[in-house]
């Protein structure tokens, strides 16, 4: 079983890379590492919000997916934001709350927790039966 670890710090840059890239309607980001971000990273991939990430002499290169490739049915970054701007005073959520949220939300909203199994989706949270600390809000 893998330890919590805290990310918030870590990924504040990152998000707000993330955030400046969408906003300019950008595909590429160019973003320079000051720590280990292939956790995240290999989330975003995996749940299909980034289509490839690579690693170059202290840079990381992250193709973002574009607004007019996305078909129905594949995921594209519309907003994300760190947990601790969402609105949220506790940022631990027990699987009580994670269901919650998810009925609330309509499911239209990813979230991703740092648990005990390592970092999780609200879904795959949801479906591992376990809670955790939410890091980050993705719709």
């Amino acid at each position: 079983m893998t330890s919590k670890q805290h990310y918030n710090k870590e990924f504040s840059h990152l998000i707000s890379a993330i955030k400046k890239t969408l906003d300019k309607n950008h595909e590429v980001l160019l973003f320079k590492t000051s720590g280990d971000h292939n956790q995240i990273l290999q989330l975003l991939l995996n749940e299909g919000f980034i289509t490839s990430f690579q690693k170059y002499n202290g840079f990381v290169v992250i193709r973002i997916k574009a607004a007019d490739k996305v078909g129905i049915n594949h995921k594209r970054f519309q907003f994300i934001e760190l947990a601790h701007r969402i609105g949220r005073k506790n940022y631990t959520m027990s699987l009580k709350d994670l269901l919650s949220l998810q009925r609330r939300e309509g499911g239209a909203a990813y979230y991703v927790l740092n648990t005990d199994k390592g970092l999780l989706t609200s879904f795959a949270a949801i479906e591992n039966k376990v809670g955790g600390q939410l890091l980050l809000k993705i719709s």
